[in-house]
């Protein structure tokens, strides 16, 4: 099991809260280096397994930033899709890894 540090607990029970209260678009914002990536993926994580119509988007603006997100997610076993240039789109994933470039130049209706 991966654990957070409790910083990191704390902004996963803040985004929870928020989820409760009927906000369903949260943006988590900790300093370079703070775990965001291990904190959100965590996050999902326990989301993902709760719920089987789950779906959220990930996304980043750098191609090392994606792997990382994927890799991360990989950790906590859940399966996503890319959307990417380049890449092949497999939508039925509930966890999707976006290129903002990607979403910013074409239109996603689908997921």
């Amino acid at each position: 099991m991966i654990s957070l540090y409790p910083y990191q607990e704390k902004a996963k029970g803040e985004i929870r809260t928020h989820f409760k209260n009927e906000r369903k678009r949260v943006l988590l914002q900790m300093p370079t280096g703070a775990g965001k990536t291990r904190t959100f993926c965590s996050l999902i994580s326990d989301l993902f397994n709760a719920d089987d119509q789950f779906r959220c988007i990930l996304v980043a603006h750098v191609d090392e930033l994606l792997l990382q997100i994927g890799e991360t997610l990989s950790e906590y076993g859940i399966e996503y899709g890319t959307i990417k240039a380049g890449r092949e789109r497999d939508l039925s994933f509930q966890v999707q890894v976006a290129s903002i470039g990607t979403l910013r130049n074409r239109h996603y209706h689908e997921f």
